[in-house]
């Protein structure tokens, strides 16, 4: 019963998730941790910021760096 109920469960929980990853928004954030993600003359910039921006130019959403949200390290954890 209880593996039953688990499995349901876990296929309830897949489903919200899906239908949320339906919307096609994402938010993206970075944490202010510099040479990855810092911020420079008001541009969000580093490693990590140009990697994400990279990879998101082979999807169907493609990102600039003006998109991501730079947020405080300790918010970010």
């Amino acid at each position: 019963m209880l593996r039953a109920s688990l499995t349901l469960f876990l296929i309830f929980f897949a489903a919200a998730h899906t239908a949320n990853a339906e919307t096609g928004k994402i938010h993206f954030m970075v944490e202010e941790n510099p040479p990855y993600n810092f911020r420079e003359n008001r541009i969000i910039q580093g490693l990590a910021v140009d990697l994400l921006v990279a990879m998101t130019k082979t999807g169907k959403q493609p990102i600039t760096a003006d998109s991501i949200e730079l947020i405080p390290l300790g918010t970010g954890l």
